[in-house]
């Protein structure tokens, strides 16, 4: 599963159209920090960080499911713009990070969704954008967690699906905002 990107170790699991999202969102909006819960081999990342070098990418990973193989990938795949965080959205919180754009393709179970959407939502600056992958896989935890998220809080609006990812953007303090500013 997944396909080779250039000049790169491993396989991205993104689709292209799911890589394109990314970058679309990355050229639109130019944030200064980019953070992804759960990168596996890093090559996705990777692959954006050399389109964006002026973007600062925090990529959170655990390392539970591939071990010291997959450290070695990611390792071999990083770019200067890039740093690594042993842990998942927990520390997110802990370390008191944010982020315009939050990328969680972490832990699929329903209640490390949870938890990845929560600490993800909590550390988003207002107008952020949270993507969340593997929305449309029904097998995993991703689809309900999203959807319990969206029905509890109504300051979140899908502003897109591609594929399997899920674009989900904080609107509650652009609303805050704009009622300021008149």
């Amino acid at each position: 599963m997944g396909r080779r990107l250039p000049g790169l170790e491993g396989k991205s699991i993104l689709t292209e159209a799911e890589l394109n999202l990314l970058d679309t969102y990355l050229e639109k909006i130019n944030p200064e920090t980019f953070i992804e819960i759960g990168s596996w081999t890093g090559t996705s990342c990777a692959w954006l960080a050399k389109r964006h070098p002026n973007i600062q990418f925090i990529c959170f990973d655990t390392f539970i499911a591939g071990g010291e193989e997959q450290i070695g990938r990611w390792l071999k795949n990083k770019q200067p713009n890039m740093i690594l965080i042993l842990g998942d959205s927990t520390d997110l919180v802990t370390m008191n990070l944010s982020a315009e754009i939050i990328f969680i393709d972490g832990d699929h179970t329903l209640e490390g969704c949870r938890v990845d959407l929560l600490h993800s939502a909590s550390s988003l600056f207002p107008g952020g954008l949270l993507i969340c992958h593997d929305y449309g896989h029904l097998g995993f935890g991703v689809h309900q967690a999203v959807d319990e998220m969206l029905a509890r809080h109504k300051d979140y609006d899908v502003i897109e699906k591609v594929d399997s990812m899920i674009v989900i953007q904080d609107v509650e303090e652009l609303d805050d905002v704009e009622e300021s500013e008149t």
